[in-house]
């Protein structure tokens, strides 16, 4: 599910907390979501520039809520898809702020988009590593293997990296849910990240 509003963040725990008509009114489906997103692309507004917009308001969250003088070195893990692409340009912004960023990006095909911000982010100096154990010494880490599109388990090795993410300490922030969950459900798909903290960003 995806919470839904005039630009609020949402800590994924409290949405179970809020009252029931303002769940109707704040959360909604995958379906609905890319309904949503459609209207939004058809009046004109470019993929790119709502990528750039949320990731700026992820980036802005970490940095007030995680900042660099006590969490200086973020890792990133980024997906395939649009939400590896938030991830991505929220690297290439706290790598701009002075953060530490390195990446790891578990695929060999990346969506269009997500692939230029990767070139991108890589021309910038920031580092991609190949083994997810790169990211262990890391202060906090930012979830954006997986969005609201996910329909299948998660398995192979992609199931082991979320193994070990699972079992360090710090802090886990995903973007709009954590990565495994089935979107409306809440169901396991396989295996899931066990995030700190989930990130919403409204559309209205």
């Amino acid at each position: 599910m995806k919470a839904v509003g005039q630009e609020r963040w949402f800590n994924a725990g409290s949405i179970g907390q809020l009252p029931s008509p303002l769940i109707h009114r704040a959360v909604v489906t995958a379906d609905q979501m890319r309904q949503i997103e459609a209207r939004i692309f058809a009046a004109g507004m470019p993929v790119a520039a709502l990528m750039e917009k949320v990731a700026g308001l992820i980036a802005q969250w970490i940095r007030a809520h995680f900042p660099q003088s006590t969490f200086p070195q973020i890792g990133v893990l980024a997906g395939p898809g649009h939400n590896g692409g938030d991830a991505l340009v929220a690297a290439r912004e706290l790598h701009l702020d002075g953060y530490r960023v390195q990446v790891h990006a578990p695929f060999s095909r990346l969506k269009e988009l997500t692939e230029q911000h990767a070139r991108y982010a890589a021309s910038l100096g920031i580092s991609f590593v190949e083994n997810v154990a790169a990211l262990q010494d890391c202060n906090a880490l930012v979830d954006g293997l997986f969005g609201f599109g996910l329909e299948r388990d998660i398995e192979g090795d992609l199931a082991e990296t979320v193994a070990t993410l699972n079992a360090w300490p710090q802090p886990k922030i995903s973007i709009d849910l954590p990565s495994g969950l089935q979107t409306d459900t809440g169901a396991v798909l396989g295996t899931a990240l066990c995030a700190t903290l989930t990130l919403c960003l409204g559309l209205w």
